[in-house]
């Protein structure tokens, strides 16, 4: 795979937070999703609301492993590339470190299936393999 890396900023909200101002670790799935959301529409070129009129891609995998907190009001970048791309499956992988010092707080990935419009697992659309590739 290209090592295509969309980076995306997102600044931790006080509902995000412990009682102590800490991130609370679920979050960084949230986190997550958005780096995604920007991987994709930066590689697609459009917004993912067309792919997903008429697809989908649910989630079969996520885990984290987690460096450093983080704490309210700080700003995170979230770097997303993909690692694996089958006829049928894509795996997502992120970092996230601290925008301040660059420290890095987290790594993850997530898995997807492709699905067609009844919820089927079917093969990615040729054009969405190719513009994922870059």
């Amino acid at each position: 795979m290209p090592d295509r890396r969309v980076d995306v900023s997102v600044r931790v909200r006080y509902a995000e937070t412990d009682a102590l101002g800490i991130a609370y670790h679920s979050n960084f799935f949230v986190w997550f999703e958005v780096g995604r959301s920007e991987y994709f529409r930066a590689a697609v070129g459009e917004s993912p609301a067309e792919f997903f009129r008429h697809y989908g891609m649910p989630l079969v995998e996520a885990a984290a492993r987690y460096h450093n907190s983080c704490r309210y009001d700080d700003v995170l970048i979230v770097s997303t590339r993909i690692g694996e791309m089958r006829s049928r499956s894509l795996r997502f992988e992120y970092e996230v470190r601290r925008q301040h010092d660059g420290a890095l707080l987290a790594q993850g990935h997530t898995t997807h299936i492709c699905t067609d419009g009844d919820g089927r697992p079917c093969r990615m659309p040729d054009w969405l393999q190719t513009r994922l590739q870059g």
